[in-house]
């Protein structure tokens, strides 16, 4: 991890505990993906802008938090061509 986004957490961190009483285990945000997301919505819920920037950015950076909240993409009726396959080079 580069300094800035070191930085950031270390932020987050003691802002999460000062504005919300939250002691963040930064090391389980990174390893289980709906505790980091619970993490980040209390600190998005704050009055503290700094506090809600580390939020985003540290949600940018590790993007994985959002895949969970994204439901599965349902497949739209695709007709599956019956019989002879056509798409081939010899078709």
């Amino acid at each position: 991890m580069d300094q800035v986004l070191l930085k950031t957490l270390a932020q987050f961190k003691i802002l999460l505990k000062k504005e919300k009483g939250l002691s963040a285990d930064l090391e389980k945000m990174m390893h289980d993906a709906a505790y980091g997301r619970q993490m980040l919505a209390a600190a998005e819920e704050s009055d503290n802008e700094t506090l809600v920037l580390a939020a985003i950015t540290i949600r940018d950076k590790f993007g994985h938090f959002n895949a969970a909240n994204k439901p599965a993409e349902e497949k739209k009726d695709e007709k599956k061509p019956e019989g002879k396959y056509m798409h081939g080079a010899r078709s």
